[in-house]
């Protein structure tokens, strides 16, 4: 399944609208739900090798996947201790030269890349999103503070 990128929408806060509207539609649509349904339907009919074989074809045809998973609003205990922060990669599937997943937790959001070291020489990936978190966040604010003041 090809998702578009709006990298033609002028403006970043228009750009996450777009985003949004994308993904929200993606979430919603039938194909969304078909493949869904498709992975369970095969692992109840396969036995798990040839479960695997098949999933393995099909995401051999993968270039990238992105994943965002919304985490807990709250923080979350474990043996009395409050977990600060949660993190986790998007399995590598065979042959997928760039994963990146996006997990939000409490009141952050975290962002994890691995990818073939071909396909991405610079590792900085990661440090560009925050500084781009970082302006988005403070135009959201403005955005916020001028609609407060109408």
């Amino acid at each position: 399944m090809s998702v578009p990128i709006p990298t033609n929408t002028e403006g970043a806060i228009p750009r996450l609208w777009k985003v949004k509207h994308i993904m929200d539609k993606l979430s919603s649509s039938a194909l969304f739900s078909v493949t869904r349904g498709a992975v369970w339907v095969t692992s109840c009919l396969f036995s798990v090798g040839i479960f695997q074989k098949f999933w393995n074809h099909i995401h051999g045809k993968f270039t990238c996947v992105i994943s965002n998973i919304p985490g807990p609003e709250g923080t979350l205990t474990f043996a009395s201790k409050q977990i600060k922060s949660v993190i986790y990669w998007v399995p590598q599937l065979h042959n997928m030269a760039v994963g990146i997943s996006f997990l939000s937790y409490g009141q952050s959001i975290r962002m994890a890349a691995v990818a073939e070291r071909s396909v991405l020489p610079n590792p900085e990936l990661t440090r560009d999103f925050i500084v781009q978190m970082d302006k988005l966040s403070e135009l959201l604010a403005q955005a916020e503070e001028y609609q407060e003041n109408i």
